[in-house]
């Protein structure tokens, strides 16, 4: 799930890192093998994009803009996050929306050093699954709960869990699509 999220699928992996917390809190050892295996797929994921933006430069994170559901995360505002932070920006990527997608291929494209690029994402991704797997271990009774009760709603609660996914896409998409109406009428200067 982590390895599907980190590549560009629209596939949310921090619940699987939560159940593997609410499962790491009978058998540690599976916790930490859950944090390696994630960092790890993150890690593996990253270093595409990595090498497909020290390759293919500033056309690889055009496309991710464009791509994107959410406009505000464009390169400018990663360019600015590496100007600012430098290479602790690929520590804390991982919690930003955007910047996670981003990252990684904004380091190939800058120039950054493999090795640079290896330690530093390894670093933000391990924090970032051990984060996940700690709120997991922290709140297992809640999300055992939560399970028991999805499992007494059967197939509404997926149905619930599916027409709530397609609003939050379907909403993204309109205000993307609205912010580009705005922007089309908004007239033009010539240098």
């Amino acid at each position: 799930g982590v390895f599907i999220e980190q590549v560009g699928a629209p596939i949310p992996a921090f619940p699987f890192l939560l159940m593997a917390g609410m499962d790491g809190i009978n058998n540690s050892t599976f916790a930490l093998l859950a944090l390696a295996v994630a960092a790890v797929a993150s890690m593996l994921a990253d270093l595409i994009w990595f090498w497909a933006g020290r390759r293919h430069g500033q056309r690889v994170l055009s496309l991710l803009c464009k791509i994107s559901i959410s406009p505000d995360s464009g390169v400018r505002q990663s360019e600015l996050s590496f100007a600012r932070s430098g290479v602790a920006t690929l520590v804390i990527s991982k919690f930003v929306p955007g910047l996670s997608t981003l990252a990684p291929p904004m380091a190939g494209a800058l120039g950054m050093n493999t090795r640079t690029f290896v330690i530093f994402n390894l670093a933000g991704s391990a924090l970032w699954a051990g984060s996940g797997i700690a709120l997991g271990i922290l709140f297992h009774s809640q999300i055992q709960n939560l399970l028991t009760v999805l499992g007494e709603l059967g197939n509404a609660a997926l149905v619930l869990v599916g027409i709530l996914f397609g609003l939050y896409i379907a909403l993204r998409v309109y205000r993307r699509l609205s912010l580009s109406r705005i922007k089309a009428k908004l007239p033009k200067m010539q240098p």
